[in-house]
């Protein structure tokens, strides 16, 4: 993808600000993903590694993770992955931690009545000039100016009615009507001009948009 990039200096910590609605982020177990296909990592509080995580063949449910109140979202967005499975997103807050990183936590449902793998395919974008790197890449979709620099991506909570994900042989899987709660978030500090307000959640992945033009998860 082409498009011209800057970097920024960013300081190292910085007073939280946020958009969108109250945070809901809590330190417990985490299931923290890559883009699709990449592996998983299950953690328990303590740090060490949970049963059924990478390596195991079996089918174990994630334990730890917290049941959380369903937050105020913008309009869900509806997809279909290239398996025919569907599922929904909808965002919930945009912010900037304390370390100065942006993010923006969104739920995902899985929509069918089928377990469904667990993909975590939404993409933060901000202003170019705010990214804080010059590893931040453009896409067709998005309004003019933005772009997406590398992120990680953390389940953090479980949506009533609570159905924790279950993994098998290193993959994570949804039961049927499972909701999580997920923050993506960027890997570098943000510029200290950036501001919540100016921060997207788009989907374009081939698996679930075969143009690859990108779609709006809009926030609240």
């Amino acid at each position: 993808m082409s498009g011209s990039h800057r970097s920024h200096r960013a300081m190292p910590a910085r007073r939280k600000k946020t958009s969108g609605g109250p945070a809901v982020l809590v330190g417990v177990s985490l299931a923290v993903v890559a883009v699709t296909g990449a592996a998983f990592l299950l953690l328990r509080p303590d740090g060490s590694a949970a049963e059924g995580g990478p390596g195991s063949t079996g089918n174990a449910a994630v334990t730890g993770l917290p049941t959380v109140p369903k937050p105020k979202t913008g309009t869900p967005l509806n997809v279909t992955n290239s398996e025919d499975v569907a599922y929904s997103l909808a965002a919930a807050e945009a912010g900037i931690d304390d370390e100065g990183h942006a993010y923006i936590d969104y739920v995902i449902t899985n929509k069918s009545e089928e377990t469904a793998p667990y993909e975590a395919p939404a993409q933060l974008f901000l202003p170019e000039g705010d990214a804080g790197t010059d590893r931040c890449a453009d896409q067709e979709g998005t309004d003019p100016g933005l772009c997406s620099p590398p992120t990680t991506n953390v389940i953090t909570g479980l949506l009533d009615p609570a159905k924790p994900p279950t993994t098998e042989a290193g993959d994570t899987y949804m039961p049927p009507g499972a909701a999580f709660l997920v923050r993506t978030t960027t890997k570098e500090p943000v510029a200290e001009t950036a501001s919540p307000e100016d921060l997207r959640l788009y989907i374009w992945n081939v698996r679930f948009i075969p143009s690859r033009i990108a779609r709006e998860i809009p926030l609240p």
